[in-house]
C-alpha cells in the first residue's frame, strides 16, 4: 500500500486539531545506548535497515515528493517500567511556513517510516522527530509508533487512522508571553 503526500495532508485535516494533546516523547529516559545513521540506499534484499529509512526521507520517492535533510537521526536502545526497547530519534529543520506545509513534511516521515516497517524494518517499536527552527506555534516534536504503521500497511487502519495517531502525539512549544490554543484551529 503506497501513501500518497496529498492523501497525508487530507487525513491530518480529518483528524482535527483537538488531536494535539502531545506526549512529550515516545522514548523512555533511562539506560539509553545510541548510534548515530547515516543515509544507505536502500537494496533489494528484503530487510529494511535504519539507514535506509534515513535514505527515503531524504530522497525525493517520485512525483510530488520531496526530499527531508536530517541534521540527526540515531537508533538505540532504552528501558522504562516496562523492560527495554529500541527507538529511532530525528531532528530536523523545518521549512514549513504554515500548518499546510508541516502536514507536508510529517507525510514524508510517515510514509517513509511506513514503507520502512512493511520493508520488514529493523525491531524498533517507535521513531521520534524532533521539529528545529519551526515557526511560531509549530509543534516542537511528533512520533510514530512501529504498530501504527505495520497496521496501516496491513490494512487494519485506515490511513486517517494512521494520521490522527501521529497527530495526538504533537508536542506543542511553549511560548514566554502567552500559550497558543489550537483547540478549534484548523489544521
Amino acid at each position: 500500500m503506497r501513501l500518497d503526500r496529498r492523501a497525508f495532508a487530507s487525513a491530518l485535516g480529518v483528524a482535527g486539531a483537538s488531536a494535539l494533546a502531545g506526549c512529550s516523547s515516545l522514548t523512555g529516559d533511562d539506560g539509553r545506548t545510541e548510534r548515530t545513521v547515516t543515509a544507505t540506499q536502500p537494496n533489494a534484499d528484503g530487510e529494511g535497515t535504519v539507514a535506509e529509512l534515513r535514505y527515503l526521507i531524504e530522497t525525493e520517492q517520485g512525483d510530488n515528493d520531496f526530499a527531508i535533510p536530517l541534521t540527526r537521526m540515531a537508533t538505540g536502545t532504552a528501558s522504562n517500567d516496562e523492560g527495554s526497547f529500541t527507538y529511532i530519534t530525528a531532528t530536523y529543520d523545518s521549512t514549513a511556513g504554515d500548518r499546510g506545509e508541516f502536514i507536508s513534511e510529517v507525510g514524508v516521515f510517515a510514509r517513509s517510516y511506513a514503507t520502512y516497517v512493511g520493508a520488514g524494518g529493523e525491531a524498533a517499536t517507535d521513531f521520534t522527530v524532533t521539529v528545529e527552527d519551526r515557526y511560531d506555534g509549530q509543534p516542537a516534536s511528533f512520533g510514530i509508533a512501529r504498530e501504527w504503521a505495520r497496521q496501516y500497511n496491513a490494512g487494519e487502519i485506515s490511513g486517517n487512522q494512521y494520521i490522527g495517531e501521529i497527530v495526538s502525539t504533537f508536542e506543542q512549544p511553549t511560548t514566554t508571553s502567552e500559550n497558543i490554543s489550537l483547540t478549534g484551529d484548523k489544521l
